[in-house]
C-alpha cells in the first residue's frame, strides 16, 4: 500500500505544514484526518460515555535521546541516521512521537518492533 512509503518519507520533511500538504495530496484529506486521529487516541483513552481522554505526551527529547538514537538508529540504516534522527527530533514534542517516527523509517514491521523494544530500554 502507499501508507508505508508515506510514513517513510514523512520524515525528511522538516516542516509540520509541508508534512500534513504531503500527506494530503498523496492520501486525501479524509484518510489524513483518519490516519491522525487513530495516532493520537488509543482504545484505552476512550472511556465508557465514548469520550475522549486527553494522552499525556510523555517527556520531550532530550539531547541525550538524540545522541543515542543516532547510535542506534545507525545500526539499522547507516550514516543517514544522523540526519533523520535530527530532523525527527525537530518534529517532535515527546520522546515516545520521536521514537515512533524514527521507528516510521524503517522497512519492515520487525525492524521497528525491534527498534522500539531496544529505545524503550535506552533511557536519555
Amino acid at each position: 500500500t502507499i501508507e508505508p512509503l508515506v510514513d517513510a518519507l514523512l520524515p525528511l520533511l522538516e516542516q509540520p505544514k509541508d508534512r500534513e500538504a504531503f500527506q494530503v495530496a498523496v492520501l486525501g484529506r479524509k484518510a489524513v484526518a483518519q490516519r491522525a486521529s487513530a495516532q493520537r487516541v488509543p482504545a484505552a483513552a476512550i472511556g465508557d460515555t465514548g469520550a475522549l481522554t486527553p494522552v499525556p505526551e510523555g517527556p520531550p527529547v532530550s539531547s541525550a535521546d538524540v545522541e543515542q538514537m543516532t547510535r542506534l538508529l545507525t545500526t539499522y540504516i547507516g550514516p543517514i541516521a544522523r540526519v533523520i534522527v535530527k530532523r525527527a527530533a525537530a518534529a517532535s514534542s515527546s520522546r515516545r512521537t520521536f521514537l515512533e517516527q524514527l521507528a516510521r523509517s524503517l522497512d519492515s514491521d520487525a525492524q521497528r518492533e525491534r527498534f522500539l523494544r531496544e529505545a524503550s530500554a535506552v533511557r536519555g
